[in-house]
């Protein structure tokens, strides 16, 4: 038989590992669209993962005003170009 303490102990950690009784979670997004072409979303998370790639390459700092701006408007052209060539008979996309 366990003793008081330790009956204690384990429904505090069983507590802190499920939650508190009647605490519900709050949802939160986990991502979000920042911009739709055609029929292809961009996501936050691509546009974070650019502007990051960007920012490394380019030994530019990631908070530059701006400069999610233009990747944003980068991804928008990349998009806009795959869509062009998907609907263009003479071109083959591999």
């Amino acid at each position: 038989m366990l003793t008081n303490n330790i009956r204690a102990a384990l429904s505090l950690a069983l507590a802190l590992v499920c939650g508190w009784p009647g605490m519900k979670a709050q949802p939160s997004a986990v991502d979000r669209i920042v911009a739709v072409v055609g029929k292809e979303p961009i996501l936050l998370s691509d546009l974070n993962a650019q502007a990051e790639f960007y920012s490394f390459n380019n030994h530019v700092d990631l908070n530059t005003p701006g400069l999610k701006q233009q990747v944003l408007e980068a991804l928008i052209n990349e998009k806009l170009m795959l869509a062009s060539a998907l609907e263009d008979t003479t071109l083959t996309v591999t």
